[in-house]
């Protein structure tokens, strides 16, 4: 998921959030990044059509980074009285163990 909360995947190394979807059943989902204009159109679940170029570098970072920040995030809204340092041991430990 995006850092807003929105669904996200991750391919090539690179985050893509939902656009739309289209009459015919398939979706849109664009590059997290300004200024950015790569989309890539997927249908059942198959990559149909890869549109543009990266108009910056790879983010790079696993799938497993992102969900801790997300899950730190959402825990520090969820409960502000808890420490961060707590927030973030606990999530990490999710992926540690």
């Amino acid at each position: 998921e995006t850092q807003r909360g929105a669904p996200a995947i991750l391919f090539q190394e690179n985050l893509f959030r939902h656009q739309r979807t289209n009459k015919n059943g398939s979706e849109r989902w664009v590059c997290t990044v300004n200024d950015c204009s790569c989309s890539i159109v997927l249908k059942n679940a198959e990559i149909m059509c890869l549109n543009g170029i990266h108009a910056h570098k790879n983010t790079q970072f696993s799938a497993h980074i992102d969900q801790v920040i997300s899950g730190v995030k959402r825990k520090a809204v969820e409960d502000p009285k808890t420490p961060i340092q707590q927030i973030y041991d606990d999530e990490v430990i999710k992926f540690v163990s």
